[in-house]
């Protein structure tokens, strides 16, 4: 069953929150996008279709969705949450007339941290101009990051091969986040070398960073859910133990789990800083 919660309905900006409960690999039917919005997911994992052309969307990249387009999505792995964050054309300013590439928002660990932040802030009753500036820096910045992409500022163009073997080590990783390097080559008909390098030429990451942020990420959701046991949130996630989860916490973050915790569940100052665009850069560090 498919959900939606508004979070903040303004006419400058608005942000809801999108739940799906079912597990079906099935396409729904055609759905008409009417207006550009950023979709960022907090968990789990869906398949996306859009003139033919099927992407995988999860914890570590979202998307554009761009009006005039028609989608279709597939839940292979079980329910997810998202945000939709919908700019209006006076936002977006000259951003609006930049022919915005279709491809995967892979986001840094700023990004998610202000993605969470913004929902985080939401729940908590912040007042809307907060929430509207929260969600204005956040789609902006990304917005800014596609366009800079097709100035050649980014990553190359990558085929459509390779964005598919990408996509299957994704979701493959998605399912069974303790499958190794050979598994993963196995599953997926290439040599280990082959999946490696061009995993890294899409994404930016290394396979073995986007395991840890992908298992990152979902320890930030049971965080902010109010989770206290360490110890199992770390054995349920793949860690060595709560030592090496929180190390690898603050490595991503710069904080640690009790601190992800309040920030994430409790109200955080007013003084909790903005991302500026310039910190939106969907390629991670090498």
């Amino acid at each position: 069953m498919q959900t939606a919660r508004v979070l903040l309905d303004g006419s400058a900006v608005a942000v809801a929150e999108h739940s799906c409960d079912a597990s079906h690999a099935r396409w729904s039917a055609e759905e008409p996008l009417t207006s550009l919005s950023v979709v960022l997911v907090r968990s789990g994992l869906f398949r996306r279709r859009v003139e033919g052309v099927e992407s995988v969307a999860e914890p570590t990249a979202g998307y554009l969705q761009r009006p005039g387009s028609i989608q279709q999505v597939a839940h292979p792995c079980g329910g997810d949450r998202s945000t939709v964050i919908t700019p209006s054309p006076l936002i977006l300013g000259t951003l609006a007339d930049h022919g915005l590439a279709d491809q995967p928002l892979f986001t840094s660990p700023a990004v998610d941290m202000a993605h969470r932040v913004l929902v985080a802030r939401a729940r908590q009753g912040a007042d809307r101009f907060e929430l509207a500036e929260r969600a204005t820096a956040l789609a902006g910045g990304l917005l800014l990051s596609l366009a800079s992409d097709r100035a050649g500022a980014a990553r190359p163009a990558t085929g459509t091969r390779a964005r598919q073997l990408v996509d299957q080590a994704r979701q493959l990783l998605a399912e069974h986040t303790d499958l190794g390097l050979d598994d993963l080559a196995r599953a997926a008909g290439v040599s280990a070398y082959h999946l490696s390098h061009t995993f890294r030429r899409v994404t930016g990451l290394t396979l073995s960073h986007y395991r840890i942020r992908l298992r990152l990420r979902r320890a930030m959701e049971r965080l902010a859910a109010g989770e206290r046991d360490l110890a199992g949130l770390a054995a349920d996630l793949g860690f060595a133990d709560q030592a090496h989860l929180t190390r690898a916490l603050r490595a991503e973050t710069g904080t640690t789990p009790g601190a992800l915790r309040t920030l994430l569940t409790a109200s955080p100052s007013a003084e909790q800083p903005l991302l500026v665009p310039s910190q939106y850069s969907p390629q991670p560090p090498p």
